[in-house]
């Protein structure tokens, strides 16, 4: 395994995020990619949705910087009383 890989997100095969922007902007999107993605993956807004409250809850438009948005998802779930199942495979994209 290289060391790129062994800094990469675990999940960013399967990230909306990570995929869908490959094409827009690539200034900003590789600086994100490599700021989130092959970085601190740790900081993501959507990893930190994923693993807490699963996939489901993740919306397509959010971005890894969008942290104050994943901490209203978080306590609005919570809050919710809704079950979650954070530890559900991830689809083909989240």
């Amino acid at each position: 395994m290289t060391p790129e890989q062994l800094c990469t997100c675990p999940l960013a095969d399967r990230c909306a995020f990570y995929q869908r922007n490959k094409n827009f902007r690539p200034d900003i999107s590789q600086q994100l990619k490599q700021e989130y993605c092959r970085g601190d993956f740790g900081r993501c807004a959507r990893l930190r949705v994923h693993d807490r409250v699963g996939n489901e809850w993740v919306p397509l438009q959010m971005l890894p910087y969008h942290r104050e948005w994943a901490e209203d998802i978080l306590t609005d779930v919570t809050n919710s009383g809704i079950p979650v199942c954070p530890q559900a495979p991830a689809p083909d994209a989240f």
